[in-house]
Order: structure tokens, then sequence, then C-alpha cells
């Protein structure tokens, strides 16, 4: 995929949407940990069922259902946020 070329080094995180338009957020996420085995992911989503078993439980930093607010985001990266219930 396009983004895991465009961070040759690897991310520390990757924030990205389950649905893409041109793919799969599970399977972008799970291309870049092969590069980055290191890097955390946080998943967003209009569904409530995610199927984030596809990618290692260390690596998932958490879920969040859109609509969501700034602040949830910022809560989830200082680690006092986890995953949404239910998921």
């Amino acid at each position: 995929m396009e983004a895991a070329e465009a961070v040759p080094e690897g991310p520390y995180l990757l924030l990205t949407d389950v649905h893409l338009e041109d793919g799969d957020g599970i399977d972008l996420a799970a291309d870049l940990l092969t590069e980055s085995p290191d890097a955390e992911v946080v998943f967003m989503s209009g569904d409530e069922a995610v199927p984030i078993d596809r990618i290692p439980e260390p690596h998932v930093r958490g879920v969040l259902l859109k609509p969501f607010l700034l602040e949830e985001l910022k809560s989830l990266l200082d680690g006092e946020g986890g995953r949404s219930p239910g998921l």
C-alpha cells in the first residue's frame, strides 16, 4: 500500500479508519506492522462491530466509534482511554 511506502522508517502510531476508499484499514495496519512491529494502532469506525481480532492484541491501542470528540482521541493517546465498550 502507498501509506506503507510513505513512511520508510516505520510509524510509531497509525490512526486509521476501518473502511477505506481503496481498501481495508485492518489490512493496512497488518501491512505496516510487518515493517514496524513496535507500532501501535488506533482504529476509527462508524460500525460498532470492528474485527480487530485480525491484529495482535498488543498493537491495538484502541477503537474510537465515530463520531468522537477530540478529547476522546487525546485521552486514548495519553493512555487514559481504552477500547470502546463491546469491542
